[in-house]
């Protein structure tokens, strides 16, 4: 337990960090992609989506030759690019990329990929990116966590017992991590560094806890990979004028992630005089929104139609973490199927996001008097219903310009 000394020390500490925002060039150099989680190259898979267009942004947008080294591959694909951890090296290549993925030991079982990744990046010399696609997996460090498990005697391999991570090597990994250039998939590392801490700190942080830093500054890149995704993904096969009329307002899709989203999803949905559908999970909190598809996976290419042909419009909303920072898939996939795409003005409180003035008049919203308010116009013309979608999608093409000139 931290005393109230060590506490106050560490507030100061932090306050005294600065970010140091660089700009990803263009540049023709070898890199590999990693992760200490088990994520696998399934398409089906959300992560291993972030991965596929990591790798092929980073290859089209800004000249890097990729390959994933990992035992993420292992039985999932079997390519030219794709290499295995243990018979590959990382100091072979310029950049090592990890993508974060959530810490994962289950019961004390690490898989012995997961040791040689962590061993090599101990003697990377070149640059270490950390790739950061959703703010609620921040870039903490591996071996720290790692370290404390070894100590406790609670940390195996599936070869067996595990002694390899000693103090020596989690001492160099720390001082490789802490020079980490966290590739950043929002707008404002500071801002998400800031709030991550602000939110730790009003609890005792945790032991293992510490985002990468190196003389009290962090560096840090855009990593805009959904901005790439929404353009890349073959939208143009999924987005057709669907039938006008529809049997509900409004349509949720995706997880129930719990927490603040929760009181966002019943401001937005749970709504007398409203008809909302909701994708993906079922919900008993809801009083007045019922619909739901029983909590059935629905495939990520039948989802589409079922959005596009059972409601008129969606809420974009997200956790705090993404709140004034963060352009989910979400966002891009409100703003390019065909359905209007509300902006909750949590999401984007500063309305940066929406140029088109005309546009951003309508969509943002600040409570659901607005959201009724606007579906019955819509649901009364179906002109203003299409000029929306268009004008939607033409800011979807002026923010990829904008990032990918």
């Amino acid at each position: 337990m931290i005393n109230l000394t060590e506490y106050i020390m560490l507030l100061e500490e932090y306050s005294a960090i600065k970010g140091k925002q660089i700009s990803l060039k263009k540049e023709n150099k070898k890199a590999a992609i990693v992760s200490f989680g088990g994520t696998s190259l399934s398409s089906d898979n959300v992560r291993s989506v972030d991965l596929i267009y990591s790798r092929e942004m980073l290859e089209n947008e800004y000249g890097r030759h990729v390959d994933f080294v990992s035992h993420i591959v292992k039985g999932d694909i079997d390519n030219e690019y794709c290499k295995d951890i243990t018979e590959t090296k990382l100091k072979d290549y310029d950049e090592v990329w990890v993508y974060m993925a959530p810490e994962n030991a289950f019961g004390g079982i690490l898989s012995a990929d997961g040791i040689e990744l962590f061993n090599q990046i101990c003697d990377y010399n070149g640059t270490l990116y950390g790739i950061v696609a959703d703010p609620k997996i921040p870039p903490t460090n591996y071996g720290e966590f790692l370290n404390n498990r070894v100590k406790r005697g609670v940390l195996h391999t599936d070869k067996g017992n595990n002694r390899d991570v000693t103090d020596a090597k989690f001492k160099r990994f720390t001082k490789k991590w802490d020079n980490i250039i966290i590739a950043f998939g929002g707008i404002n590392y500071d801002k998400f560094f800031n709030e991550y801490e602000e939110k730790k700190d009003k609890g005792t942080p945790s032991h293992n806890f510490k985002l990468p830093i190196s003389n009290n500054t962090f560096k840090w890149c855009e990593f805009p990979v959904f901005t790439y995704y929404a353009k890349k993904e073959k939208y143009e096969e999924k987005i057709k004028d669907y039938p006008y009329n529809r049997k509900y307002d409004l349509v949720y899709f995706g997880n129930n992630r719990g927490g603040s989203r929760d009181n966002k999803l019943e401001k937005y949905y749970d709504v007398k005089g409203l008809n909302n559908y909701i994708i993906g999970f079922n919900y008993d909190g809801f009083k007045y929104c019922r619909h739901t598809s029983n909590g059935k996976y629905v495939n990520h290419d039948e989802l589409f139609k079922l959005i596009c042909e059972n409601a008129y419009a969606t809420v974009v909303i997200g956790d705090e973490l993404h709140d004034n920072n963060f352009m989910t898939v979400r966002f891009f996939e409100a703003m390019l199927l065909d359905i209007v795409g509300f902006i909750s003005d949590e999401y984007d409180t500063e309305h940066k996001l929406i140029k088109n003035k005309e546009l951003a008049d309508f969509i943002y919203v600040k409570n659901s008097d607005e959201v009724k308010e606007k579906i019955e116009k819509i649901k009364k013309n179906k002109s203003l219903f299409d000029k929306i979608i268009k004008q939607e999608r033409a800011e979807v093409n002026r923010i990829y310009n904008e990032y990918f000139k």
